[in-house]
C-alpha cells in the first residue's frame, strides 16, 4: 500500500481519526522539546466485547447460504460465516482484536513526537492462545532503534485489564492513554483530553510551547484538502502504514509465541520463519488481491 501509494503520488490517509486530534497534538508539541530519553507505555479499555472464546455460535445451514459471499477472504468458511453472531473484531480471520482496534489511535503520539517508524524487536504476552479467537489479554513490548540524536526506546502496550504499573502514574487515572516517561518528568495524555504533566505540582509553572503542527477541525477536512490540492494529510501512508505494520506486529509475536527481530526492509522476523505465516495472508479462491 505504502509503494503504491507513492508510485501514484497519493498523500490521503488510512483512516486513522486521532492525527488530527488537538490533543495529541499538544502532547507532540510538548514532548518534540524534551525527547531524549523518553519512553512510553500505552493503555486501553479493550476489548469492551467478549475474546477468548473456546466456543462459537453455529448459525444454520441457510444462514451460512445466504450469507457465503460476504465470507470475502477469510479461509475457514464456516467460521467466517458466523458475521453477525460474534464481532468480527475478535475472530482472527477478519480482526485484529483490542491491538488493532485502539492502538493506532493511542500509540499515534509516540510515534508522532519520538519519530518511531519500525521495530527492531516485538515481544507478547497474552492469553488464552486459540486458533480462531483473539486474547482476552495481552502487554506487548516493541524495542526502537536509535533515530538521529534520539536513543533507543521502549514502547509498551496494555490491553484486556493489563496495566500501565501504579507507580508511574503519579495518581491520574488511565482508560485509554499514554504515559511518556523522561528523564526529567512525565507526560500523559488521555485519549482526547489535553495532555498533563506529572507531577503536576513539579510543573504548575509550565509554559506550553509554541504549536509545531498546523492544527485541523478534522481529519476528514484533511483528506478532502489533501484530494483538492494533491497535498498529504498528518496520517499520510509514509506515515501511517509503518505505524500500522509496528502495531499489528504485536500480534503476530503473540501468535508465534516467540520474541521477534524484525527486518523491515525484507518484512521478516529474522529469528522466526514460523511468523511468516502470519504475515503474509492467503486469501481463498477467486478473492486475490
Amino acid at each position: 500500500m505504502q509503494e503504491t501509494a507513492r508510485k501514484h503520488k497519493v498523500g490521503h490517509p488510512d483512516g486513522h481519526a486521532g492525527a488530527w486530534n488537538l490533543c495529541v497534538h499538544g502532547g507532540v508539541d510538548t514532548i518534540r522539546g524534551n525527547r531524549r530519553g523518553a519512553r512510553g507505555h500505552v493503555q486501553t479499555d479493550r476489548p469492551i466485547w467478549p475474546q477468548g472464546m473456546t466456543a462459537l455460535p453455529r448459525p444454520s445451514p441457510s444462514f451460512n447460504a445466504r450469507l457465503g459471499p460476504l465470507a470475502g477472504s477469510g479461509k475457514g468458511a464456516p467460521l467466517q460465516l458466523r458475521l453477525h453472531a460474534v464481532r468480527m473484531a475478535r475472530l482472527v480471520d477478519f480482526g485484529t482484536g483490542a491491538l488493532g482496534d485502539m492502538a493506532c489511535h493511542l500509540m499515534d503520539g509516540a510515534f508522532w513526537a519520538l519519530n518511531l517508524k519500525y521495530p527492531t524487536t516485538v515481544e507478547a504476552e497474552g492469553e488464552p492462545l486459540l486458533p480462531d479467537a483473539a486474547p482476552k489479554w495481552t502487554i506487548i513490548r516493541y524495542e526502537f532503534p536509535q533515530r538521529g540524536d534520539m536513543p533507543p526506546v521502549k514502547l509498551v502496550w496494555y490491553d484486556g485489564g493489563k496495566k500501565i504499573p501504579d507507580e508511574l502514574l503519579e495518581g491520574v487515572k488511565v482508560e485509554n492513554g499514554t504515559l511518556f516517561v523522561g528523564d526529567k518528568g512525565k507526560l500523559f495524555v488521555e485519549h482526547s483530553k489535553p495532555p498533563v504533566l506529572l507531577p503536576e505540582r513539579q510543573f504548575k509553572d509550565f509554559k506550553s510551547p509554541e504549536p509545531t503542527i498546523k492544527r485541523s477541525p478534522e481529519h476528514h477536512f484533511q483528506w478532502i484538502d489533501a484530494c483538492r490540492s494533491g497535498g498529504k494529510t498528518d496520517s499520510h501512508f509514509d506515515y501511517a502504514c509503518p505505524l500500522t505494520e509496528s502495531v499489528l506486529l504485536g500480534n503476530v509475536a503473540f501468535r508465534a509465541g516467540k520474541k521477534l527481530e524484525w527486518d523491515a526492509k525484507k518484512m521478516r522476523a529474522t529469528n522466526c520463519p514460523e511468523a511468516d505465516a502470519y504475515i503474509q495472508y492467503h486469501y481463498r479462491t477467486g478473492w486475490k488481491l
